[in-house]
């Protein structure tokens, strides 16, 4: 009877181990399944602000064509480049340096979505969204803590929009999560 009741005890306990081993590989397993926000992820809502071009941009990268996205943005910048001692065009160069720098992350062109996002950063260094955007890139390069440093950034920055402050939260959260996982 003595002898039963401990193989119970040890059979419970082994139980419970297991399980809270697989509730600690879920809980590591549901930080490293979430993305940052980049554009990449079906379904995302990229915000590029508006013109054609842009929209088309977008569009692409949501359907999962990102070297047509990368030939497009290119292409877009190119066009606000000639033009840029005029100072008419700094707006639209910025978000075009801004989806530049989303196309190559999403595809994987990691040096030079930096020298993009750099660019928007240092177009327009009052805007949010291109820190956002070198954020997920240092995020998809596994450069962590420059990740959250820029999405800390982008969110003191960041107008006080919910949708966009949940946005940002999130890249912050998951960045925290990998930073400390090293």
């Amino acid at each position: 009877m003595m002898v039963n009741c401990m193989n119970k005890k040890n059979k419970i306990s082994a139980l419970l181990i297991a399980v809270l081993f697989l509730l600690t590989l879920s809980n590591k397993g549901q930080a490293q399944d979430y993305e940052p926000w980049t554009g990449a992820v079906p379904g995302a809502n990229i915000n590029l602000e508006s013109g054609d071009e842009l929209i088309r941009v977008r569009k692409l990268i949501n359907e999962g064509k990102t070297s047509d996205a990368v030939r497009l943005a290119r292409r877009f910048v190119e066009s606000f480049s000639i033009n840029e001692r005029s100072g008419r065009t700094s707006r639209y160069l910025y978000d075009g340096y801004n989806a530049l720098c989303i196309s190559l992350t999403a595809d994987k062109q990691f040096s030079e979505a930096m020298d993009a996002c750099n660019a928007a950063i240092d177009h327009s260094p009052n805007r949010w969204q291109a820190i956002n955007s070198r954020g997920s890139l240092n995020y998809t390069s596994e450069n962590f803590e420059a990740a959250l440093r820029d999405y800390k950034k982008a969110y003191e920055m960041s107008p006080n929009v919910d949708r966009i402050k949940k946005i940002i939260e999130h890249n912050i959260k998951i960045s925290q999560a990998r930073v400390n996982e090293n």
